[in-house]
């Protein structure tokens, strides 16, 4: 997993648009990826200025969907739909979570 959520807060580049002055970087880039030349598009794609912050790539989608998944699973955990009913304060009891005392 690429993300460092819920030890720290994971942050993810501003994207940028493509400029005039790409275009036809970028057009040779998507010519290669569709002749199936990642080698010449990688040479390309390089030579795009702020090329990580324009084109969208897989290690980008990677990083947020396992980013996605970990907060599900954290709130998941941490923000089950169960409530404890019990008499004595579940020890594991955190602000924020539902208890409610049993008192007859």
């Amino acid at each position: 997993m690429a993300t460092t959520f819920p030890e720290s807060t994971q942050t993810f580049p501003r994207m940028m648009d493509i400029e005039q002055s790409d275009l036809q970087l970028v057009n040779q880039y998507q010519t290669a990826m569709k002749n199936e030349d990642y080698a010449l598009a990688q040479q390309i794609l390089v030579q795009i200025p702020n090329y990580a912050r324009k084109i969208i790539q897989a290690n980008y989608l990677n990083d947020m969907n396992d980013t996605i998944e970990a907060v599900q699973d954290y709130f998941a955990a941490r923000y089950s739909p169960a409530y404890v009913v019990s008499s004595t304060m579940p020890t594991s009891q955190e602000n924020g979570d539902f208890w409610f005392e049993v008192t007859a």
